[in-house]
């Protein structure tokens, strides 16, 4: 089932529905900028859930909930790190907390993390179809239904935000002298702030970045004051608008396969070591792809992955007959490459999470491309290359 798009055009709670009613087994992944929340589904049951937001985490949610502390929360993550064993596991071997709670708090931490997602103003998303469940070794199931109609009141929301704001690349600017007979403005914090922000070159979707509130939180004080004549609407910011699909060939598919790959290592890498270790990633793919000619100057330091355009570009010198497999040695090189490096950023359990991560993942993006990659190798190459071992990647080199 290939389900990937925008949640500008395609409503979350509809998303979840289809994903609900067909009982999917698979991840939703939702992505915007540096953010990224995954939904994993069994048989329609959401399972699991997981978030780079360091406040949506299980740790942060289990102390919220008082069920357990700081202090435990930072032995649990030791004792995961040496293990590699999954976080709530750890607490509960270690009699940290009973499993009833542990539950309550998965469940607790799923329910927000989708909760946050309906006050997205947008984002890309892509399910991903497993013929086997989630293997995590714990795990909640409880039906999405109850929670897509907890979130009859967002989309309400959003739905009146659209009438006022149907373009939320819409600049903003302040009225210079509000007209009279409206009565004194009162404003409160929140007001102030989304005020404070607006200066006549920001966008809506500028603001709500800008701003410490959720994007629905933003836009709803926009809204109110656009109703009490304080601001208004000053032009809609120019977008650069994507070039119409073409035909998708062997060397678009070879970067569509690897730009997953690598994006997956840098979300693993960001949710266990930081932001700090992802830009080492960036500078070591940057210089590596320098030192590889196909791919030179084709790294995109902002959004960690390659640019296909600049790619393409530098294939037009090599020989068609020999284009993608030169691709793809290219490619599986800088792969290779940022996987060795990963050695050094995480301990080894969690290195080998990680490779059991992207064999799924390799495996269904090469059986969607299967058509286009004949001959090239890849298949064979990357299943090798991410079969189990116990020998860490740094090894290999």
């Amino acid at each position: 089932m290939a389900l990937k798009g925008d949640l500008e055009t395609i409503n979350l709670p509809d998303i979840l529905q289809l994903l609900s009613s067909a009982r999917k087994t698979g991840a939703l992944s939702i992505r915007r900028g540096t953010e990224e929340k995954r939904l994993y589904f069994r048989e329609g049951m959401l399972v699991y859930a997981s978030s780079t937001d360091e406040r949506e985490k299980l740790g942060s949610v289990l102390v919220r909930e008082r069920y357990i502390d700081a202090k435990t929360v930072e032995a649990a993550r030791a004792s995961q790190d040496k293990s590699g064993r999954p976080f709530g596991l750890c607490l509960l071997e270690h009699g940290k907390l009973p499993h009833q709670r542990l539950v309550a708090g998965l469940k607790t931490q799923a329910r927000m993390i989708i909760t946050n997602l309906f006050h997205w103003w947008g984002g890309h998303f892509e399910f991903l179809e497993w013929e086997q469940a989630w293997p995590e070794e714990i795990s909640v199931g409880f039906d999405i239904q109850g929670i897509i109609i907890d979130a009859a009141t967002a989309v309400d929301e959003w739905n009146r935000i659209k009438g006022m704001l149907p373009d939320l690349d819409v600049i903003l600017e302040v009225v210079p002298a509000p007209a009279k007979g409206g009565g004194e403005v009162k404003f409160n914090d929140e007001q102030w702030h989304v005020l404070s922000l607006i200066n006549g070159r920001r966008s809506v979707v500028d603001v709500a970045a800008a701003s410490n509130l959720s994007d629905i939180e933003t836009c709803s004080v926009a809204c109110r004051l656009l109703e009490a004549g304080v601001i208004r609407a000053a032009g809609v910011k120019t977008k650069e608008r994507p070039a119409p699909p073409t035909e998708v060939s062997g060397a678009d598919a070879l970067i569509e396969i690897y730009n997953e790959l690598l994006a997956q290592v840098a979300f693993a890498v960001s949710e266990e070591v930081g932001r700090e270790a992802v830009h080492r990633l960036n500078e070591f793919a940057g210089a590596k792809c320098n030192g590889l000619p196909l791919l030179r100057g084709c790294w995109q330091y902002g959004k960690g992955v390659l640019d296909r355009g600049l790619i393409l570009k530098n294939l037009v010198a090599v020989d068609p007959e020999t284009r993608d497999e030169e691709l793809a040695a290219a490619l599986f090189e800088l792969f290779r490459g940022e996987l060795s490096l990963t050695a050094k950023l995480l301990s080894r359990p969690r290195q080998a999470a990680l490779i059991q991560d992207l064999q799924p993942l390799a495996a269904l993006l090469l059986k969607k491309h299967d058509s286009k990659l004949v001959d090239v190798g890849v298949r064979r190459v990357l299943k090798r290359f991410l079969s189990p071992t116990q020998v860490s990647y740094a090894d290999r080199e």
